[in-house]
């Protein structure tokens, strides 16, 4: 499921920074809030080492930054 979800991780970040779409912008920053709620509740679940171990989150979180600009947050 870790690996699925990084997996998901670089999909979506891919797509929010090649899309100037509004609407699959849209989407797609709701399906990157959910995928980071489940990173956060894996995170509380397993602890922090042994999900950085499938998802690296300090790279997610500089892709995330790099792409910011193009997030739709209501």
């Amino acid at each position: 499921m870790l690996i699925q979800l990084n997996n998901e991780f670089e999909r979506i970040i891919n797509e929010i920074d090649i899309t100037s779409n509004e609407i699959m912008l849209r989407k797609n920053t709701k399906f990157l809030l959910n995928a980071l709620f489940i990173s956060k509740e894996a995170r509380n679940y397993f602890g922090e080492e042994f999900v950085n171990g499938f998802i690296p989150i300090k790279d997610i979180k500089d892709k995330i930054y790099k792409i910011s600009g193009k997030l739709y947050i209501d």
